[in-house]
């Protein structure tokens, strides 16, 4: 995932940690330092094939400003 405060330039997020949630599902968890930032954008890209696509569910953000 990529990060972008404001209107400045796409940074990639540090990875923080995993948990296995069980039928192959796995929770990843990635930090970003905000301070002084009014807009906070995040943006995912997917990759895989035909026989292994990707999923996604329960997408959350929370920033702490």
């Amino acid at each position: 995932p990529q990060l972008r405060k404001d209107s400045g330039e796409w940074e990639p997020l540090t990875a923080d940690g995993t948990t296995n949630q069980g039928d192959g599902l796995v929770e990843y968890r990635f930090k970003a330092a905000l301070s002084n930032v009014s807009e906070v954008k995040v943006r995912l890209t997917l990759t895989g094939t035909s026989t292994a696509r990707p999923r996604v569910s329960n997408i959350r953000l929370m920033a702490v400003i």
